[in-house]
């Protein structure tokens, strides 16, 4: 009579695994299925997905505690596949309780040099393809993690202790205390004509957004990757029950960029920049502007990804 295969211990959230740990944790190891040089196994109930950490510009990057994006590191990993470098099986979709079809993978995260990786989880994978990133456009899957990352592995794998600072398409990471550096930008953007935007990022999955014109902007907090992972959190915009001229429509950029609001919803340059410096020093809703619950679903900026 075979002897009886040990049962399926499921993995510890942040445990540390080697791949063939990690493997025999969700069924046999022998009939598990690797695609994209290992970095992917798939068994008969799940997909697990083994991401290294790397160049941040091209390379696989953990960019917030609840995104994992990865990129191939070649693009023919499988030369038959319709994609060759994400082959159809990393795609299979199943039933969430919330009634949704989407791929799930459990991921499985390390930072480049690390031996082990550390269970972070399940993740979905909503979108993949050629996804635009700082202005160019790349091959990636992107996986929102079920679960927030703690704040020291998050550091471990690439993430950043301050802020990341955007002006339009180019993003900068700023230390928490460099004040002076961060009112140097706010002083260069521009008071000509175009789609002149500020934002703010860190560890709390929030945007802090500023939009710019000549005279007046509009300041935004809302959760980072609304409307896909919203929770219930909720989104403010600035106030202005003073505002001299209610009527009036203040517009931000062109062409498809544009974004027009009421004036109400604006509030003088200067007192943009006032704002956008406290909470750069604070990581709160600045207490110089007036705020308001977002009542609509128009943001500024690029749209996050969705289904």
């Amino acid at each position: 009579m075979p002897a009886k295969k040990a049962p399926a211990v499921p993995p510890t959230l942040y445990g540390q695994y080697t791949v063939e740990e990690a493997v025999a944790a969700f069924g046999d190891p022998a009939a598990a299925q690797f695609f994209c040089d290992r970095q992917f196994a798939v068994v008969k109930r799940a997909t697990l997905c083994f991401a290294t950490t790397g160049d941040p510009d091209t390379g696989t990057k953990v960019p917030s505690p609840s995104l994992v994006v990865w990129k191939p590191g070649r693009l023919d990993y499988h030369p038959k596949a319709t994609e060759p470098w994400f082959p159809p099986p990393l795609t299979r979709c199943v039933e969430r309780d919330n009634g949704g079809y989407v791929p799930l993978h459990h991921m499985f995260l390390r930072p480049a040099g690390d031996g082990p990786f550390v269970y972070a989880g399940v993740a979905e994978l909503p979108m993949f393809g050629d996804i635009p990133e700082d202005g160019r456009v790349q091959k990636s899957a992107q996986f929102f993690l079920d679960a927030k990352l703690p704040r020291d592995l998050w550091l471990r794998l690439g993430g950043f202790p301050g802020w990341l600072v955007g002006f339009n398409n180019a993003h900068r990471r700023f230390a928490a205390a460099d004040v002076a550096g961060f009112e140097r930008l706010l002083a260069d953007v521009p008071t000509t004509p175009g789609y002149w935007e500020v934002t703010l990022t860190g560890y709390e999955e929030r945007r802090f957004s500023v939009l710019f014109n000549a005279e007046r902007a509009w300041l935004t907090d809302r959760p980072l990757y609304w409307p896909y992972k919203q929770g219930d959190e909720a989104g403010f915009e600035s106030w202005d029950p003073d505002c001299a001229h209610p009527r009036r429509r203040e517009s931000f950029g062109r062409g498809y960029d544009r974004a027009v609001v009421p004036a109400r919803r604006t509030v003088p340059r200067e007192l943009a920049v006032r704002a956008a410096v406290e909470h750069f020093r604070t990581g709160r809703l600045p207490e110089c502007v007036q705020w308001r619950k977002i009542k609509d679903r128009v943001w500024p900026g690029p749209k996050p990804p969705g289904r």
